[in-house]
């Protein structure tokens, strides 16, 4: 399982940026049910998820200027125990 290409990262221009990452699994097919998107402590559900790919993305409501965190957690049904976590920030001027 891993989470890689995550952006933005650091100060960024615009208050909607796109938030994208890539998830992939080696061993299963991922669902939207086995992955969890947290922006700023809350969670989104209105994320687009290419299976194929495991292209993750979604673009926020207007952020207010400062720092903001997304979180991502991942995994499948038999690895509950060992769900996939990734989180970064980035800064809106």
């Amino acid at each position: 399982m891993t989470i890689t290409s995550v952006s933005p990262v650091g100060n960024i221009s615009g208050y909607r940026p796109t938030i994208q990452a890539t998830v992939t699994d080696s061993s299963n097919t991922l669902s939207k049910d086995d992955i969890n998107v947290y922006l700023d402590g809350e969670e989104v559900s209105d994320y687009q998820y290419r299976r194929t790919t495991g292209s993750l993305s979604f673009t926020p409501r207007k952020l207010s200027s400062g720092p903001h965190t997304v979180e991502i957690t991942a995994g499948t049904a038999g690895s509950r125990n060992a769900r996939k976590r990734k989180n970064w920030t980035f800064v809106v001027p």
